[in-house]
Order: C-alpha cells, then sequence, then structure tokens
C-alpha cells in the first residue's frame, strides 16, 4: 500500500511493505520481531517506510533517521498519520488477498 504524507516541506511517498521491514531489519541490526516502543525503534521503521515509498516510486531516498526526526519535529501530527499507515499496512501484509472465502 503506497500512501503520500506531507513532510519536510515535501509530499513524499511512505509504503510498509516487506522491503519496508527488511530495511529496518538492516539499519536497526536487528530482527523485525524484536521492535520495541522506543523513539529509536519508531523513527527507524519510519524511516524504513519512506526509503520504501521512495523505492517504489523509483525516486532516490538519501535521508537519514535523524533527518527524519527533524522533519516530525517541524510537523509532529504526521507521527500519527504514519504510525495509522504503518497499522493498517501490517493487517495488509498478513491478509492475502486470494478472493476465496472460508
Amino acid at each position: 500500500m503506497l500512501e503520500h504524507i506531507q513532510l519536510g516541506d515535501k509530499l513524499r511517498p511512505v509504503a510498509f511493505g516487506f522491503a519496508a521491514l527488511r530495511y529496518f531489519e538492516r539499519e536497526a541490526g536487528k530482527p523485525f520481531a524484536e521492535v520495541t516502543d522506543t523513539i529509536t525503534d519508531t523513527l527507524t521503521i519510519i524511516w524504513s517506510g519512506l526509503k520504501d515509498g521512495a523505492r517504489r516510486e523509483g525516486k532516490e531516498f538519501s535521508a537519514t533517521v535523524e533527518d527524519v526526526a527533524d522533519w516530525l519535529d517541524l510537523r509532529p501530527a504526521a507521527m500519527t498519520e504514519l504510525m495509522k499507515i504503518y497499522g493498517e499496512s501490517l493487517g495488509n501484509l498478513g491478509s492475502p488477498q486470494t478472493g476465496a472465502s472460508g
């Protein structure tokens, strides 16, 4: 699921698919299953979603986790929006869309 969010004076693509989870693991140096409620993990998850969104649109993404933190300082409401997209995306990852019923 590809969405867009206003962040850092730009409308940025964001996607929390399996590639984003992989980016998280690489950046955090731990499995996604070990995500905690720390600000570091939260910012790294958001960074991963922005990186995956840029990849899906064929755009370069050179921002750091610290850049993302700075963008959120300027627009704190974006955190709530991003976490909503993240939660919805995780639900979609666990639900195959085959069209078959129970």
